[in-house]
C-alpha cells in the first residue's frame, strides 16, 4: 500500500515523517495524519515525494509495481555515485 511505502521511504532515507514533510514541502502534520488515518495521498505528496527522491520510482511509489529497465538503470547508476561519495 502507499501508506508502507512512503514510511520505507522515511526510514531508508533516515527521516522522520515530519522531517520528511520539511523535506518535500508540504504542511507539518498534513502526510502524518494522512499515513496515521491511511487516507489517500494527494498528487502534491507523490510529486514531491517523486522530484525529491528519484530513486523511487512513481510507478513503485503508486502501485507498488517493479520499475522499468530506464528506472533499474537509473537507480544502479545512483548506486554506484553513492558507492564512490562513501569512499
Amino acid at each position: 500500500m502507499i501508506h508502507d511505502r512512503i514510511k520505507f521511504i522515511a526510514e531508508k532515507e533516515g527521516l522522520s515523517i515530519s522531517k520528511l514533510e520539511r523535506e518535500i514541502g508540504v504542511g507539518a502534520n498534513s502526510l502524518s495524519t494522512t499515513l496515521r488515518r491511511r487516507a489517500s495521498v494527494s498528487h502534491t505528496v507523490i510529486q514531491s515525494l517523486a522530484l525529491k527522491f528519484p530513486k523511487y520510482s512513481i510507478s513503485w511509489l503508486v502501485l507498488g509495481m517493479d520499475e522499468s529497465p530506464k528506472e533499474q538503470a537509473f537507480n544502479h547508476i545512483l548506486k554506484e555515485l553513492e558507492g564512490f561519495k562513501k569512499n
